[in-house]
């Protein structure tokens, strides 16, 4: 069972036509720099070799260019990551007092526990929409009445806070962002 390079080379794209290990036709071989990419059975030598012929003549110029547009789009990206200014450090004042929040479970802000809102969150069992407020009694989706899941929500997002994990921050200099005390 001799294998048979049809066009290519090592380095590079290149269809191999050789018998199938069945016996029952020829396997061409799809590779992209000594990796199988694809593999199938044809009947007939001379279709495999036509089918070869087709796939590297007609559709390798195409896959190239389509290659090239990515790796030109993907280095674009790179240079605007790249360019963009590096965000600031956020700083905290060594004697910062510590306060006392919570972490919300929906958008990971840290709350402090006098900015935790007062209003209930409700759930519709129908379809699993969530609301907080006296306006989140009934669906809005499906017109169902809703059920109480926590007594508190957070003032970001709207979401439940009585199962909020507690921590402890401080405030950076900036004075409005909150920094979470490690330990």
């Amino acid at each position: 069972m001799k294998e048979t390079t049809i066009y290519g080379d090592e380095e590079g794209f290149h269809l191999t036509v050789r018998p199938s290990f069945g016996g029952d036709g020829f396997e061409l071989t799809v590779w992209r720099r000594n990796h199988g990419t694809a593999g199938f059975t044809v009947f007939g030598r001379e279709k495999a070799e036509r089918l070869a012929a087709f796939l590297y003549e007609e559709l390798l110029p195409e896959y190239n260019h389509q290659e090239r547009q990515q790796k030109i789009e993907v280095q674009k990206i790179m240079n605007e990551l790249a360019a963009r200014p590096k965000p600031k450090p956020v700083r905290v004042a060594k004697n910062a007092p510590k306060i006392d929040v919570l972490i919300c479970p929906e958008c990971s802000e840290l709350i402090p526990l006098e900015d935790v809102s007062d209003e209930r969150v409700y759930e519709c069992g129908e379809c699993g929409t969530s609301g907080a407020g006296d306006d989140a009694r009934r669906c809005d989706q499906c017109n169902k009445f809703t059920a109480k899941v926590s007594e508190t929500s957070c003032p970001e997002c709207g979401g439940a806070m009585d199962d909020a994990e507690k921590a402890q921050a401080q405030r950076a200099t900036d004075k409005t962002t909150l920094v979470q005390v490690e330990g």
